[in-house]
């Protein structure tokens, strides 16, 4: 292991190309992420369970959004940032800034673009939408959908501005910011490391 470490350290911002070395960092990032997820539940049952809040009633509109919103931000937290942070340090120490690209200069170009994509994705986003409320799932899985929105309306009913400050950290920050890490930051660098090939990297 510290061969790898230190393989991986003396590249300073890349990941190496040696599918060996890839095959064993990208267990260890799993093995890492499963841990993480297995954590951020315990902690969540746990929070649960001292408020007196069972599974059952997760989805209830008596749960207060306070409550939601705690088991959201674990869930977040748990799921996306802590793994890609902590997989990161080990990996890169201070130069894991460096490693995700974060450093590197936006050009106008690709921010433009980005804008121009989000707006020709709109239609097909909504299009997507409509086919998936025509799909026949199980019940189920009807049963799933309708408790996550459930719980979703209970998070998003608001009384004020800093909740509506809250909110926005909770749902559009905080998942952001880890699942780009997660599956730009890092996952895509394995992609290419191991077919060197932006294409597959990206698929």
């Amino acid at each position: 292991m510290s061969s790898i470490k230190d393989t991986i350290l003396s590249t300073e911002t890349h990941l190496p190309y040696d599918r060996k070395e890839i095959t064993t960092l990208f267990i260890i990032f799993i093995i890492l992420v499963a841990g993480c997820l297995l954590l951020g539940a315990l902690l969540q049952m746990t929070y649960f369970y001292f408020n007196g809040i069972y599974t059952g009633q997760i989805a209830s509109e008596n749960i207060s959004p306070f409550h939601l919103r705690v088991a959201l931000a674990l869930s977040q937290f748990f799921t996306f940032l802590l793994p890609a942070l902590t997989f990161s340090w080990f990996v890169y120490k201070s130069k894991m800034w460096n490693f995700w690209g974060i450093k590197n200069d936006l050009k106008p170009f690709w921010i433009l673009s980005s804008l121009l994509m989000l707006l020709f994705l709109l239609p097909i986003i909504q299009f997507s939408y409509e086919i998936n409320q025509d799909l026949p799932l199980p019940v189920w899985m009807k049963s799933m959908e309708a408790d996550a929105t459930a719980t979703l309306e209970v998070i998003l009913s608001m009384e004020n501005i800093q909740q509506l400050g809250v909110n926005l950290f909770l749902i559009a920050l905080l998942p952001a910011l880890g699942e780009e890490l997660i599956f730009r930051g890092i996952l895509q660098q394995f992609g290419y490391r191991a077919f060197r090939s932006p294409i597959y990297s990206v698929w």
